[in-house]
C-alpha cells in the first residue's frame, strides 16, 4: 500500500462495501480454478473489500470435494474518473508487467543457475502470482489473482512504529538479493533488460497531479516550522527551498540514465507497509521470511534509492545512529553473495564506494517521501492544516509530537550527512 493511499479517503467507502464482485473476475476465478483441477467448485468471497492504493482487493477461498486454495484478488474499480484522476490505469499495467514479465524472468534465471525455489540463497520474497491480466482495451477489467499470505501468518507492522534493526536487516538482505538480479540479467539477458530499463518513475507523476500537488507545499512549510530558533533558521531555510519545486526535483533524480552503468529494478515503494513477516515464535521476534507486495511503482534506477527512502521514511535516528553502516555492508553483502550464483564479482559490478556515492543522489528522494509520509505514518491532525490554534485532545497531542520528533530528527540527519 503506496502512502498516497490518503488520497484514496475521497473513494465512497459505503459504495465500495455494497458493489458486487464484477463479473469479470467472477468469471476469472472459475475458469482459474477448473484450469487447477477444482470440479463443482464453491467460491466463497470475503465481506466487503479492502482499499488497496490504486484499486479494490478481495480474498477468495474455492473449495471443493478434494482442495481447498484461498486467493486474493485485486482489481480496479468500475470508475473511469477515479483510475484516470489517480493515473490508476498506468500503475495497475506496471504492477501487472512485474508479475507477468519481471518476476518469472528472474525465477527463471535462478533456476538455471541451480538455486532452488524458496530456499536461502535466491531471492523468492514475493507472493505467488497465479495469473495476472492488464487488458488495454477496457483497463477496468484488469486483475490479478495471487496467494493469500494471511494463510501462512504474514502480518503487516503498525507505520506509526519506526522499524527496528531485525526487520530493516531482514528487508535489506532481501533487496541485496533483488537488485543482484538485476546485474545478472544485464549480464545474461540484455535484450530483455534493455526492455526493464524502460520503466520510468510513476511516483513523482501521481504526486505532481492536479489532485496531490498542493500537499507538497503544505507539507514542507509544516516541516520548515519545525525549525523556530535563531541557529535552526539555515535548515530551515533549506528545507524552504524545496516548497515549491519538490517533487519535480525529486524526479530528475529519479532518472535511470544518470545511474549508469549502476541501475536495477527497484520495488520502487519499499517501505514498511509493503512488507509482510511471518515469524518462528509468536512474540514475533524471530523473523522467518517476508514478502515484498505492492509492485505497481517498480522502476529503473539505484538500489540506493530504495535504501534512502526506507532508511529515512521507516527508521528512527537512534537506529541510523546506531546501526546504519552495519545496514548498508549486510545490504552490500547480500548482493555480494547473491552474485557469486552468477559468477560475477560485486566489486566490479557496484562496489560499496559507489553505493556511499550513490546515497547522496536521493536526498531530494528521502525530503519528498518524508515530509509526504510522516504526516500520514503519525497521523497528524488534518484540522492544523485549517487552524493551527485549533483544539486538540491527548491523543492528537501525541500525535502531532510524534510526527514533530521524527521529522526534525530526519531533518537534522540529513543535514549532518552533508546531503541537504
Amino acid at each position: 500500500m503506496n502512502k498516497a493511499v490518503v488520497v484514496l479517503s475521497l473513494v465512497n467507502k459505503s459504495k465500495m462495501e455494497k458493489a458486487e464482485l464484477p463479473n469479470h473476475l467472477k468469471e476469472a476465478i472459475k475458469i482459474f480454478s477448473e484450469k487447477n483441477g477444482f470440479v463443482n467448485a464453491e467460491y466463497n468471497f470475503s465481506e466487503g473489500f479492502d482499499k488497496g492504493f490504486i484499486g479494490l482487493i478481495r480474498k477468495c477461498r474455492i473449495d471443493d470435494s478434494k482442495s481447498s486454495l484461498s486467493i486474493v484478488c485485486k482489481f480496479l474499480p468500475d470508475d473511469d474518473h477515479h483510475n484516470k484522476k489517480y493515473n490508476s490505469y498506468k500503475l495497475f499495467q506496471r504492477e501487472v508487467y512485474v508479475y507477468e514479465r519481471i518476476l518469472p524472468s528472474m525465477e527463471k534465471l535462478q533456476l538455471l543457475y541451480g538455486l532452488k525455489y524458496k530456499d536461502n540463497q535466491g531471492f523468492w520474497a514475493y507472493p505467488k502470482c497465479y495469473q495476472a491480466k492488464y487488458d488495454h482495451e477496457n483497463p477496468a477489467n484488469s486483475f490479478i489473482l495471487m496467494e493469500n499470505l494471511s494463510e501462512e501468518n504474514f502480518i503487516m507492522k503498525d507505520k506509526s512504529i519506526p522499524s527496528d534493526f531485525n526487520h530493516t536487516h531482514a528487508l535489506l538482505v532481501q533487496l541485496g538479493k533483488l537488485h543482484a538480479l538485476s546485474f545478472a540479467l544485464r549480464k545474461e539477458n540484455p535484450e530483455i533488460f534493455e526492455e526493464y530499463k524502460k520503466l520510468g518513475d510513476l511516483m513523482c507523476l501521481l504526486m505532481t497531479t492536479p489532485f496531490m500537488r498542493h500537499l507538497s507545499p503544505r507539507d514542507v512549510q509544516l516541516a520548515s516550522e519545525l525549525f523556530n530558533n535563531p541557529d535552526e533558521y539555515e535548515i530551515r531555510d533549506k528545507v524552504l527551498a524545496y516548497k515549491d519545486d519538490l517533487w519535480e526535483r525529486t524526479q530528475k533524480t529519479l532518472e535511470g540514465s544518470l545511474v549508469e552503468p549502476f541501475g536495477v529494478i527497484c520495488h520502487g515503494d519499499c517501505w514498511i507497509n509493503n512488507v509482510l513477516y511471518n515469524y518462528h515464535d509468536e512474540e514475533m521476534k524471530n523473523i522467518k521470511s517476508l514478502r515484498l507486495i505492492d509492485w505497481q511503482q517498480t522502476r529503473y534506477g539505484s538500489g540506493a534509492s530504495e535504501l534512502m527512502y526506507y532508511l529515512f521514511t521507516c527508521n528512527d535516528k537512534k537506529l541510523r545512529d546506531e546501526h546504519m553502516e552495519d545496514l548498508l555492508e549486510s545490504y552490500h553483502m547480500s548482493m555480494r553473495n547473491m552474485l557469486k550464483n552468477f559468477n560475477l564479482n560485486i566489486d566490479e559490478v557496484f562496489p560499496f564506494t559507489k553505493l556511499k556515492e550513490h546515497l547522496k543522489l536521493f536526498v531530494t528522494f528521502a525530503l519528498a517521501m518524508t515530509t509526504f509520509g510522516f504526516p500520514i505514518d503519525c497521523e497528524y491532525p488534518e484540522k492544523l492544516f485549517k487552524d493551527k490554534n485549533a483544539e486538540l485532545t491527548e491523543n492528537e497531542k501525541e500525535r502531532v509530537l510524534r510526527y514533530n520528533k521524527r521529522m526534525k530528527e530526519t531533518i537534522y540527519d540529513l543535514n549532518a550527512m552533508r546531503l541537504l
